[in-house]
């Protein structure tokens, strides 16, 4: 269970104890095992520039940036949160403060280094690009979509070249792996991926859906950000892009979609007036992601401009009444995972109003879930060996 403290519209995650369950239930009984290691989510402070945490710490003061400059760059004046939005702060420090009573989080440490220590065993890991190039390469699509099927780790090494603009299906009851350029990730029991670029997607979204579509459909597109543009962390796309997924085509007409949005009032209005729209579905209500420290503070302070939480925007299909639950706005809260842009997984919220035998649709993924298929052009990226800890050892492969 990734929810470990529930009240009212309020819930506690718990990331890192979500997957590494997940795993310890798909054990091999060979002993091949794995953990995510805990670094990922050893976030034990706010995030701020390198330049003012080490200002706070010659001023004495952790808390206090002052008034050091944090860029070259002219940057805007500050700008008064809105009357909505200071509300919906003072909600999520409610709900916080609530959790912290009930002994979701431990004191906070005396230790505070910018999350130095855990970004720095971080460097080097992963395979930046390489999933990404490999989904880019040239493909015929003509021949309709490939399909391979994982059984056991013989079928992966005789077929370890079908791994790009291929529908893929672990059906294995343990964990697997495959390697790549030299590399090694983990592929989940009962998981399904097609790893490609958008055309890929366009072409065989009814190969994917099968004729019957998916029941819930969770997505985090790569919307337009002048940040990630400067940095170049990964390439993004335009609304128009964005709006010409083909979600028609892999909806039923009970679909649940999960559809994750910054805060730019620009892309938000864009899917209440025209995506939503377009796609047939109508809001059931938004949901808001606050991430915290480990001991339960916002890693973005209140005090500064930025939003302290990312909004979730759930939507159902028009032909569909939506679920009372759905109406109203739910805060949930969790230790983010230290790697760009990776969301907690929200499927558990949402099980009592999807079938027992729910087909599951995660879009623009980066990692593999049970009973899921996952689409993306860097599918395998968070599950590259390299985020993990084996715990098999010479004596459980005897």
């Amino acid at each position: 269970m990734s929810i470990v403290y529930q009240k009212n519209r309020m819930c506690v995650m718990d990331t890192l104890h979500y997957f590494n369950h997940s795993l310890e239930l798909m054990s091999n009984r060979r002993g091949l095992s794995y953990q995510l290691k805990e670094c990922l989510f050893d976030v034990k402070s706010q995030y701020r520039m390198n330049s003012a945490h080490e200002a706070s710490l010659s001023s004495g003061s952790i808390c206090d940036s002052g008034n050091v400059r944090k860029r070259r760059r002219k940057r805007k004046l500050s700008v008064s949160k809105s009357s909505d939005v200071v509300e919906r702060e003072e909600e999520i420090t409610k709900a916080i403060t609530s959790a912290k009573l009930s002994g979701m989080f431990p004191e906070k440490s005396a230790e505070e280094d910018n999350n130095k220590s855990a970004l720095h065993l971080l460097e080097g890991l992963g395979c930046d690009g390489l999933l990404v190039s490999y989904s880019l390469l040239p493909h015929d699509y003509t021949d309709g979509l490939p399909t391979a099927v994982f059984t056991s780790q013989q079928d992966i090494n005789s077929q370890e070249h079908r791994l790009f603009h291929c529908l893929v299906s672990v059906t294995s009851p343990h964990t697997l792996t495959v390697e790549l350029n030299g590399r090694k990730f983990i592929l989940l029991p009962q998981s399904r991926f097609l790893m490609s670029d958008i055309m890929g997607l366009n072409i065989y979204s009814n190969s994917l859906a099968a004729g019957e579509g998916f029941h819930f459909i969770v997505m985090d597109p790569p919307w337009q950000n002048k940040s990630i543009k400067r940095k170049r962390i990964y390439k993004t796309l335009s609304n128009t892009d964005i709006l010409n997924l083909p979600i028609k085509q892999l909806s039923t007409d009970q679909t649940i979609l999960a559809l994750w949005c910054t805060n730019k009032s620009s892309h938000r209005d864009f899917i209440l007036h025209t995506m939503l729209p377009r796609w047939g579905y109508k809001l059931a209500s938004v949901w808001y992601w606050c991430k915290v420290t480990r001991s339960g503070d916002p890693v973005v302070p209140r005090d500064k401009d930025k939003k302290t939480y990312e909004s979730l925007f759930i939507a159902v299909r028009c032909e569909r009444e939506i679920p009372d639950e759905l109406k109203e706005s739910t805060i949930f809260i969790s230790v983010p995972s230290l790697v760009h842009s990776a969301k907690p997984p929200v499927i558990e919220m949402f099980r009592k109003h999807l079938p027992q035998d729910a087909r599951c649709l995660e879009l623009f993924a980066r990692n593999l879930l049970p009973h899921f298929t996952s689409w993306g052009n860097e599918v395998l990226k968070l599950q590259d060996t390299d985020y993990y800890q084996s715990l098999t050892t010479e004596s459980t492969l005897t």
